[in-house]
Order: structure tokens, then sequence, then C-alpha cells
């Protein structure tokens, strides 16, 4: 939409309209409802426990002069208008620093297996930046459907674009928060990358994200951020500290870090030497925070125990790595968190040669920490794998295991549940450009991580070599009958 165009839709909107347009939302004032386009290769059903999104005033502005110009004939042609925002979806600056993209669809797709009807039209999203901060809005919802489908819940997913800010390259660490999601993500350009933190909503329509405050002087350090670990309100985060005209292996420092949601830094404790003598690796999976203490696992297999005010640290275990030089195996062993933060142990027998790597064993085991010592199996494959993850568990689900071929939820009881069968679900050829190459030792999905929001929707971010960039995606699983 031009701008004559829009001023002349502005011009016919009459007071009572503007009234209207003003008045705040109520359900039964609600004629239309506005759906995200679903990004997929199969047909699409609707999508359930997603409310809309409340927009403010000036999106029900836009939308009342979107209503005179439909009424009006003068856009001049749908299909014209599509096509042109197809061709160019970029978002468009406007004066007051915020940034609006509109693309408007609709389609009614009609399941024969289940009579159901759905309207899928794509909303308006904003993005405000202010003081490096900003905030997506992004509406999934669709009309009630005329027939419900009661044919049990598969594990194959469609699964629907997010739109993320731009210039974020790769995520750092992830955990399923209570409102939602919270993500540690390197955003900015080559050379001048900053570290940000990266909320989504749990219905997945509001996305913000605050750039965290270095340290100090960014013209005169560099800083790396080495590992990170959420508590309700906040992130805690090692940072190494290292002047710019350093000599190598000098002036390093490594700092302790409490952060807001927000980016605001509020406090720095410098660490001590055992963290710069012991750390060459660290594992996100093994850095948490649970009550007043971090727990992190380095590489050699000690876990310390950090108290966050001090960041004073101590070995409270030695787990050790075992070699099986015979048979080219390593035992690497993460201290996890489960959903109600009981430790347990993550086990992972690793063949490594010069030209390849793959995991032939895992196990998480409950984990005694006053002990060190393991107790029963609560899961266990022993198949070769590239990658597997841990995740903290929700709803019924104590946690939750990524083997990149299957998203398994494991319950209290024991029993297991294959929540996504990635492989049988096409992910990887959906989603990847033709130019992604895979990471050495893996498969593509090496960088996709998934999080459940419960045992229907999930939250996928990927990232794409060799541009490093990442996307985010909804995943919602398919009735049986959305199979045949």
């Amino acid at each position: 939409m031009n701008k004559n165009n829009f001023m002349k839709a502005m011009s016919m909107i009459d007071e009572e309209l503007m009234h209207e347009a003003d008045t705040p939302y109520t359900p039964e004032a609600a004629g239309d409802t506005s759906n995200e386009i679903y990004r997929e290769n199969d047909e699409s059903d609707s999508v359930s426990g997603v409310d809309v999104y409340h927009g403010f005033l000036w999106k029900k502005v836009l939308a009342a002069a979107a209503t005179v110009m439909i009424a009006a004939g003068a856009v001049g042609g749908g299909a014209y208008y599509y096509s042109r925002l197809k061709e160019n979806n970029n978002i468009n600056n406007i004066n007051d620093n915020s940034m609006v993209k509109e693309d408007v669809e609709t389609d009614v797709v009609t399941q024969p297996s289940t009579g159901t009807q759905t309207t899928k039209t794509q909303t308006i999203t904003t993005q405000t930046t202010a003081n490096e901060h900003i905030t997506i809005t992004q509406t999934y919802a669709d009309t009630e459907t005329t027939v419900q489908d009661t044919t049990p819940l598969s594990n194959i997913v469609r699964y629907e674009s997010i739109n993320l800010p731009d210039g974020i390259e790769s995520f750092l660490n992830s955990e399923r928060a209570a409102d939602g999601f919270s993500y540690i993500v390197y955003y900015g350009e080559q050379g001048d990358r900053d570290m940000a933190y990266l909320h989504i909503s749990e219905d997945m329509q509001t996305i913000e994200m605050s750039v965290l405050t270095p340290p100090d002087d960014k013209s005169v350090y560099d800083f790396f951020y080495r590992g990170s670990a959420f508590e309700e309100d906040g992130i805690w985060v090692i940072v190494s500290k290292e002047s710019k005209d350093r000599n190598e292996g000098e002036n390093v420092q490594y700092l302790l870090c409490h952060y807001a949601e927000d980016g605001t830094l509020l406090s720095t404790v410098p660490a001590k030497d055992i963290w710069v003598n012991t750390y060459t690796y660290l594992n996100n999976e093994g850095f948490n925070c649970v009550g007043d203490m971090l727990y992190m696992t380095l590489s050699d297999g000690k876990i310390l125990q950090i108290d966050k005010e001090t960041a004073e640290d101590s070995v409270i275990t030695d787990l050790g790595i075992d070699y099986d030089h015979a048979n080219s195996l390593r035992d690497y062993k993460f201290l996890c968190f489960d959903r109600d933060d009981k430790p347990v142990l993550l086990q992972e027998k690793v063949y490594s040669v010069p030209d390849k790597s793959e995991i032939k064993e895992a196990v998480v085991y409950e984990f005694d920490l006053a002990s060190g010592s393991c107790g029963q199996t609560l899961y266990s494959i022993g198949e070769d794998l590239n990658k597997i993850s841990f995740l903290k568990g929700c709803g019924e689900y104590r946690f939750f295991i990524n083997t990149y071929n299957e998203l398994i939820g494991i319950k209290d009881d024991g029993t297991q549940e294959v929540l996504i069968d990635i492989k049988a679900s096409d992910l990887e050829t959906q989603i990847m450009n033709p130019d992604d190459y895979p990471v050495p030792y893996t498969n593509n999905l090496f960088d996709i991580n998934i999080i459940p929001a419960d045992d229907t929707r999930f939250l996928g971010l990927y990232m794409h070599y060799p541009e490093y960039r990442t996307e985010a995606f909804r995943f919602t699983r398919k009735h049986e009958s959305e199979l045949n």
C-alpha cells in the first residue's frame, strides 16, 4: 500500500468507525480472527490452545483503514497486492521508530476426513526497537472448526514459520520457562557480535529480545560468553574479559555476571583461577541454576558448586572421564536437573577417531549430589547417534530427550512417549536451505533445538550454515486422520 492510498483510506474513516476501532477488545465483538499463514507442505488443520493477541490502537486503526480500502475497492486487485507483498517481504520503517510488516491472505481449506473448515489470515506483525530492546507480536489462530478431530495425535508434525528479530546468528542456551521459552543468542554483525536474551511466550505470539550490557568498555576489551544459566527472573553468564592489546594467553579474566531479563547488568564478580585452569569445554546442559547455587560440569569431569552472591566455588564431586583406548571410547558425564530440579546424570559413551565421532550409548541416571553416586536408570539408548540433548520436563513429563531422530518424553513412572518423529516428519528437507551443509561429524539437524510447550505444540530453532542465521518454527502434532 503506497502512502497516497493509505492517507486516502484514513480520510475515509468516519468518527463512528474511529470510535469503534478505539473500543477495547472483547471476544463477543471480535468478528475477524487473524492467523499466521502456515508454511508447510501438508494440508493444515486448526491450531488449538492459542489466544488471539489483543492489538494496540494503531493496529486497530490500520485494521479500520483496511476495511475501508476493501469496501471502496481501492486496492486495485487483491491478487496483485498479494503478489507484490510476496516479492517484497521487508519491514518498512515508520517515523515513530516502529517497524510494521503487513501481509494479508485468506485461504479456506476443507478437510473431508474431519469436516473441518479453517480460515487462515496472516496478521500484522509489529517490531519496535528502542534501547537495544526489540518486541515482535504475531498471531496464530483459526476460526472455530465445525467438527473436532477426535482421532489420536500422531508423532508427525506440521510446521509454521515464526518471525524472529533480524540479526540472530545462533543460540548458546535454551530452557523451558514458566511463561514460555528462554534463549541466549548471538546477535549482531560478525566481528561486533553481542549476546542477547530472547524470550518467546508460551503461545509463541510475542517475542522479546534484549541485548546484554557488556561488563566493561567494549572498545578496550573483548568479551566471550562461555556459558549461561537461567533463573526465574534473570540470567547468569560466565564471561571471559580479554584486553584487545594482550599477548597470547595474557590479561584474561573470568567473570560471573548476573543480568536482568531486560539486559541490564546487575552484578559482576571476578571468578577464581580454577575456572581458567580447568575450563576447556562447557556443555550448557551441564550449567544450571538451582536455588542459591550454580552448578557447572567442567570438561575434565569435575562439578563445581558456585555461590551466586560471592562467586565462591568448590568441587563437590569428580565424575572423571573413562577411556577405553582399545575401542576408542570415552565416557562423558554431565550433571543435569529435571522438571522438579532433582539432579540426574547424563552419560555418553562416545566413539571417536580422527575422521568420525558417534555416540554409541547414552544413559540418564538418578544422581545423588552429596555422595556423587548414581541411582536407578531413567532412560537409555544403545543406537548410533550424532548427538543427544537433555531437556527439563514440563507437565506430566519429568524430562525430554532429543536424539535428533526423535523427541521423547519420559514420564514420572518411566513411561516413554515419542512426541515427534523428526525423520518421518521430514523436517530436515522442509526447513533446510539448498546451500546448508552438514556440521562435521553430524547430520544437518545437529543445530535444531526443539522445546515442548505441551504434548501438542513445540518451539523449534534452527541455525543455517554457512551464513549463521537462525530461524524459528512452531511444530504441531497431526491427528492420525490427517495422515491418510
